[in-house]
């Protein structure tokens, strides 16, 4: 096959690939962009996958670093608020809102996160509560200042989270943040 060929083939398949991709489902850990955070009312809502096992960014280093017939089943949800990463002076502006490592408060936020599992031919609520978001900082780095949310117990299968603005945050309308679920840090 001659390299036109081929370079054509390529680009008729690259577009099947991303149709691909986007029937599957987010699977855990992930971020995903919350905009409006600010604004009472504001929604993000998002399916998602909790695999039968964990791929941790160790797993290359460690000859067996997870029991396959042992799922992970506590995450940890996060709210990130995003600067521009290696930009000194945008993190002071946002560590002022978000909060720092170092024990600086920032400003509070109550989400109503509610996690549904929708696996099998019912729905059943995994986590339902509104949740007044910790007001230090849990981890900083990679463009972003992380908040712990809460922690959540979940078996593998399909799950649908959504996550709501309680309160009105003017602050908090042009930045950009956004809601993940992860693996714990530290422990």
């Amino acid at each position: 096959m001659t390299s036109r060929r081929r370079f054509l083939s390529v680009l008729a398949v690259l577009p099947w690939m991303k149709v691909w991709a986007a029937d599957k489902p987010l699977e855990l850990p992930f971020f995903v962009p919350f905009p409006g955070m600010g604004k009472a009312g504001a929604k993000l809502s998002v399916d998602f996958e909790c695999p039968k096992r964990r791929h941790p960014w160790y797993a290359i280093l460690a000859p067996r670093p997870v029991d396959p017939n042992k799922p992970l089943r506590g995450w940890t949800m996060y709210l990130a608020f995003l600067f521009k990463d290696g930009d000194l002076d945008d993190f002071r502006r946002v560590e002022e809102f978000a909060g720092s490592l170092s024990g600086k408060n920032g400003i509070s936020v109550r989400l109503h996160v509610s996690i549904v599992s929708i696996g099998g031919h019912e729905t059943s609520p995994i986590y339902d509560e509104v949740v007044l978001v910790e007001q230090k900082a849990s981890g900083a780095g990679n463009g972003r200042i992380d908040r712990i949310v809460d922690g959540v117990l979940l078996d593998p299968g399909f799950y649908r989270l959504e996550v709501e603005a309680v309160d009105d945050i003017p602050v908090l309308i042009p930045e950009s943040l956004k809601f993940g679920i992860a693996y714990p840090h530290g422990k």
